[in-house]
């Protein structure tokens, strides 16, 4: 039953990928006529990844650390080993699982996965699924921290072997033929790449470009591709890229060599997270406190920037809005002004998640995120089809249970 269920999944996959296209450029070309109606209400009580017997020694235990949507599907990785409903049914989910985009109902892809899934992208025709983590075997074959999947069968695809990555995988970018990683390894099928490689396709399976010399000094934890300006944006906590320390945190390099490409404005703390919208480049920023921020894409000149009282950890667009999760409760009043850690009655309340308007202007959509097992909040945020996908480690959404994911829809 399972196996039809998915099957028909992926044909629904094949038919919605065009109109899921076409809806998110319609969306961004009308990004700022309206704030986004996003009802905090109206989150859905689907599935979560509940912890039983969780403990403050393993406080990152049941953690949603990506979310992807691919048409009626969105895909969840994370530091979790099991499925729950709110009617006591629960399905071991080995660090990546599926839901129904709308409903939240679990849907039968369980691969197994021997360690946390860290981050999720799909190829541009959303037929190939890729994952990047710290696991080292998929249903019990060899695959270091790298592996692909049939969108449309759920099943291993041979289009990304095992590369042998010494460390972990957290960012991945699809740019036509060539897939962009990042994380915290520094060899590549026996070749030395310093938390960054470019893989090429070739015979129909994705290997290491060998002469593609990008790298950072640190771990990387995001990238965006730009194939119109020849540039792969770099975020995380590394210090140089490319052997510049004048590219901290966040820079660029070219696609085609991974050569030090033109990036003006170079933050101060450690970048978590980056969500593209048209023109504009958003970054969540840790350090003292926390920090969104607002870069134009082309020139990578800072736009503005909003400060919080804890790390800002994730940032996702909604019609051209961009949504922030983060483990403060507090954010600053408006944009460009500091933030005392213990602040005075200007800050004002946002649990775990707040959005801005594209100029920096902060919206009332307030959902209250609460948890019971850690306070590290909100570590991932996604848009897609009208609803803001949320997933970290909060247990509670508006008073109910609903541990570490929610679906906020349309209304």
């Amino acid at each position: 039953m399972f196996a039809r269920r998915w099957r028909a999944t992926g044909r629904l996959l094949a038919a919605a990928a065009a109109a899921t296209t076409a809806l998110a450029i319609a969306t961004t070309a009308g990004a700022t006529s309206a704030v986004p109606h996003v009802s905090a209400a109206a989150v859905q009580q689907g599935w979560q990844f509940p912890v039983p017997g969780w403990t403050k020694a393993n406080k990152e235990a049941g953690r949603v650390d990506d979310i992807l949507r691919v048409g009626h599907v969105v895909f969840i990785a994370g530091n979790f080993t099991i499925a729950a409903d709110h009617s006591g049914d629960v399905q071991a989910r080995t660090y990546l699982a599926a839901e129904d985009a709308a409903t939240g109902d679990l849907l039968p892809f369980a691969p197994q996965l021997n360690g946390r899934a860290y981050f999720l992208a799909a190829s541009a025709d959303h037929k190939t699924l890729y994952v990047g983590g710290a696991f080292s075997t998929v249903n019990g074959a060899p695959h270091s921290r790298l592996v692909a999947f049939d969108i449309a069968s759920g099943q291993v695809s041979a289009v990304v072997p095992n590369l042998g990555l010494n460390g972990s995988v957290k960012a991945i970018a699809a740019s036509g033929n060539d897939l962009y990683i990042g994380g915290a390894f520094t060899t590549v099928s026996g070749e030395s790449h310093s938390r960054l490689a470019k893989l090429s396709l070739s015979g129909g399976q994705f290997g290491v470009a060998s002469n593609w010399h990008g790298g950072a000094s640190d771990e990387v934890r995001d990238l965006i591709a730009d194939p119109p300006s020849g540039r792969l944006i770099v975020a995380g906590w590394f210090k140089a890229l490319d052997g510049s320390t004048s590219a901290a945190h966040l820079g660029a390099v070219t696609l085609a060599s991974g050569g030090l490409a033109t990036w003006a404005d170079h933050p101060g703390s450690e970048v978590l997270d980056l969500s593209r919208s048209g023109p504009e480049l958003y970054a969540a920023m840790g350090g003292p406190g926390g920090t969104g921020l607002a870069y134009d894409l082309a020139t990578g000149h800072e736009q503005w920037f909003y400060k919080t009282d804890g790390n800002v950890q994730a940032v996702a667009t909604i019609g051209g809005y961009p949504v922030f999760g983060m483990h403060g409760d507090y954010v600053a009043p408006k944009a460009n002004v500091s933030m005392k850690e213990y602040g005075t009655g200007k800050r004002i309340s946002r649990h775990k998640v707040f959005m801005l308007s594209p100029d920096g202007v902060l919206q009332s959509w307030a959902p209250p995120l609460t948890s019971s097992q850690g306070v590290l909040g909100v570590w991932a945020l996604r848009g897609g089809g009208g609803s803001m996908y949320v997933g970290g480690d909060f247990t509670r959404v508006g008073g109910g249970d609903q541990a570490r994911f929610a679906i906020f829809p349309n209304v």
